[in-house]
């Protein structure tokens, strides 16, 4: 099997040789390279050797699995799939991102609006991370109400670490083995979420956010997965063991991070390994303000109608809010927003005309505009303009966003 191993990894070199010598010099044509096939091949080591780093040429002549993990393959009983995975693994991909605490406090300050004091904590944070490293373990939990932004926080706090972003979802999960990776002797084996996670990383040192830690199931049968995480967030991480892979993996040089809409139906062994910021809801104000400066502009860019000049009135967007949206998140608010630019799209288009302010009037207007008559002189619901009869107040335009 080693040998089989040592062809494939021979095969990879080569290919990434290959590769290097075509950016710096182009592919051959195949007359050119049907002659001097020997002559060719002396000019090509010649050229790796000059132009190629030392440095480069060191690390592409590495193999794929470091010494210390091979060796454990030649002592074990190791499948092909399992070693398929575990060539998968960035084993190389150890060094630790810089931290820009200046730059740290930019990224929360422009992608959040609020929060002052969930910022505070997560700078504080950020900054023990850059000071204490490794030796720094806590793990944060960011607990609150859907649409609240608890997952681009996460994403916030990823960017300003200058670490990957996996997300795992935990929603559901109610065994050990989507965690922790399936036996190999099962039919369909295949390694856990976190191994999975490195892998989608690229890195052994990425952000993995444990989403929706709270909507955890359990079985008798198969694993409570409270307690892989009780393992995995344990404060020394240097030898996490995935089922499927059955290899020790250093998991100390990667950050967790969970989100939950509550804390009550968290372990409480596991909750006291959390550290928890709690995010509140947001107020009518702080929702115009994310609406005209965050949402409204990204949703025009998204729908490519930035070229418009459309402008949403402070007052139309005030009335969506008081009248549309309850929740203490703003993800309501957005689904009405992209109702109305889906709205305005198709108006564009059949009417050919598109007002530049959309105020409550307008908002009124295309909403309550219906295209299509299904009746006995159009039984084929032909496209036609009609607008609907004007009710009471409050009920006045029966408006489905």
């Amino acid at each position: 099997m080693k040998r089989n191993m040592d062809k494939s990894e021979n095969y990879d070199l080569q290919n990434e040789l290959e590769r290097k010598f075509n950016e710096l010099f182009g592919t051959l044509d195949e007359e050119e390279e049907a002659t001097d096939n020997s002559e060719d091949m002396e000019n090509d080591e010649r050229a790796y050797e000059e132009i190629l780093p030392e440095e480069d040429r060191r690390k592409i002549e590495e193999p794929v699995i470091p010494a210390d993990v091979q060796s454990i393959i030649d002592r074990g009983d190791f499948s092909d799939d399992q070693i398929r995975y575990i060539k998968k693994i960035p084993w190389r991909k150890l060094k630790v991102p810089s931290i820009d605490i200046d730059n740290a406090k930019q990224i929360l300050e422009s992608s959040h609006y609020g929060m002052f004091d969930v910022k505070e904590r997560i700078l504080r944070y950020i900054a023990c991370q850059k000071h204490l490293g490794k030796a720094y373990g806590a793990i944060l939990l960011l607990v609150g109400p859907p649409g609240v932004g608890k997952t681009s926080i996460v994403k916030s706090i990823a960017k300003a670490l200058n670490r990957e972003f996996v997300k795992i979802s935990l929603a559901g999960m109610a065994d050990a083995d989507p965690l922790k990776g399936y036996d190999r002797n099962y039919k369909q084996a295949k390694p856990g979420e976190i191994v999975n996670a490195i892998i989608k990383a690229k890195s052994f040192c990425p952000l993995i956010l444990l989403d929706e830690i709270d909507k955890m199931g359990s079985s008798d049968q198969r694993g409570d997965p409270a307690y892989v995480l009780l393992d995995i967030l344990d404060s020394d991480r240097t030898h996490f063991t995935d089922n499927m892979i059955d290899i020790p993996i250093d998991l100390s040089n990667i950050i967790f991070v969970a989100t939950a809409n509550s804390i009550e139906k968290i372990s409480p062994i596991l909750l006291d390994r959390l550290e928890i910021i709690k995010i509140k809801g947001y107020t009518n104000e702080e929702k115009l303000h994310i609406a005209q400066n965050y949402l409204i502009p990204n949703l025009l860019k998204v729908y490519q109608i930035d070229n418009l000049n459309l402008k949403f009135s402070e007052e139309l967007v005030e009335y969506i809010i008081e009248n549309y949206t309850s929740e203490a998140g703003i993800r309501s608010l957005e689904r009405h927003l992209r109702t109305i630019c889906e709205t305005i799209i198709s108006y564009k288009y059949l009417t050919e005309t598109v007002p530049n302010i959309i105020d409550i009037s307008e908002f009124k207007k295309i909403m309550a505009t219906s295209y299509f008559e299904i009746g006995q002189n159009n039984p084929a619901g032909k496209l036609v303009r009609k607008k609907k009869k004007k009710k009471e107040r409050k009920k006045e335009y029966n408006i489905d966003l």
